[in-house]
């Protein structure tokens, strides 16, 4: 194995560890420890939206495991280009082994870590891995060679960030790769929500990463916390994530599991205002169909030189969630190469420490 060297309105939730979250000082309470898996988490392009969770007030401890483009940075030999240990598979053992991860209250994951480290994770802990704000959603994806979507533990607390423009959904709609990743939650699972911005490409915006970031990670611990949460207990609970989530007039949908079985909400959002509406999905975990997929399997392709590194141009040039005003202003950022074919809880609830390098 190998060593791993929002919104004001929010109540802080409480810890995995005993106490309230986000109220850090005297008085016995203590910070959110929030973990992010570094490979994958686009931690030098959206630096400012992490940043903000460190800011003074968050109320979050912010630690980061591991690095892009460290020598455990690729895929696990069955993935296209996939190669033998040191590779992410090992790297989340390694996690498991020194076992700090496991005390975190939230993890944070990004494109390649959903698919490989957070799976790992799941097989070897179950419901015991906290729970996890997934960017990109890579744990959902049918055609990951590995099947890692079938780890999903029943009770795992899960919360995707997806978009409708990200490569990551191959030849599917905007909509099959939104209904894809329901397909993958287990019909016994009561705490996923999946929020699907529709002009979100690989890596999201400053902006909206600054957004809803915080609101997630909140409503994934809160929701631990509270357990099995009413259908009106979960629209408290997720309101703040769907406000932060309208903001700039943005476009998306907010997926909410409804109770065991095959009924979700969706909450549609926009310049018309909110739609609400009932699906029915079928996990496919119990025979249910997958949508079509691509292949082979999207994968990060150049990831060290093209997540994580400034390019020349702006690639959120005219997009109007990437406007961020004076001393905000990200750096210019290169997005990924595709390597495709193709009862309630509360009414809303509520420096870094390096691991082998940031």
């Amino acid at each position: 194995r190998v060593p791993t060297g929002g919104s004001a309105s929010l109540r802080p939730a409480f810890s995995a560890r005993g106490g309230l979250c986000g109220q850090g000082g005297a008085g016995g309470t203590q910070d959110l420890v929030v973990t992010v898996i570094g490979p994958g988490a686009g931690l030098d392009t959206n630096r400012a939206a992490y940043d903000a969770l460190r800011s003074q007030g968050a109320g979050m401890d912010v630690r980061i495991a591991g690095k892009a483009g460290a020598a455990y940075d690729r895929y696990p030999a069955a993935w296209p280009k996939g190669a033998a240990p040191p590779n992410l598979r090992s790297f989340a053992e390694g996690l498991l082994d020194e076992g700090d991860v496991l005390a975190s209250d939230c993890l944070v994951f990004g494109s390649r870590g959903g698919q490989v480290v957070l799976p790992t994770l799941w097989r070897d802990q179950g419901d015991d891995v906290p729970p996890a704000v997934v960017i990109n959603g890579g744990c959902a994806l049918s055609h990951l060679p590995d099947k890692g979507w079938q780890h999903w533990p029943k009770q795992a607390v899960t919360l995707l960030l997806m978009g409708g423009k990200d490569y990551f959904r191959g030849k599917q709609s905007a909509q099959q790769h939104l209904r894809d990743a329901m397909e993958a939650v287990p019909s016994e699972n009561v705490t996923t929500a999946i929020l699907f911005m529709d002009e979100m490409g690989h890596m999201p915006t400053g902006q909206l990463l600054r957004s809803v970031l915080r609101p997630m990670i909140l409503a994934a611990a809160a929701w631990k916390a509270a357990g099995a949460v009413t259908p009106a207990g979960l629209d408290r609970l997720l309101a703040g994530v769907l406000d932060a989530a309208r903001s700039g007039l943005r476009r998306g949908t907010l997926a909410i599991k409804q109770g065991p079985g095959v009924v979700w909400q969706e909450t549609s959002f926009g310049a018309g205002g909110l739609q609400k509406r009932s699906v029915l999905v079928e996990s496919r975990r119990e025979g249910g169909a997958s949508t079509p997929t691509s292949d082979p399997p999207p994968v990060d392709d150049d990831k060290s030189a093209a997540e994580d590194s400034p390019a020349a141009e702006d690639p959120d040039a005219g997009d109007p969630d990437a406007q961020p005003a004076g001393d905000d202003k990200l750096a210019p950022e290169a997005l990924c190469l595709a390597a495709a074919a193709a009862s309630g809880p509360p009414a809303r609830p509520p420096a870094p420490r390096a691991v082998g390098g940031a």
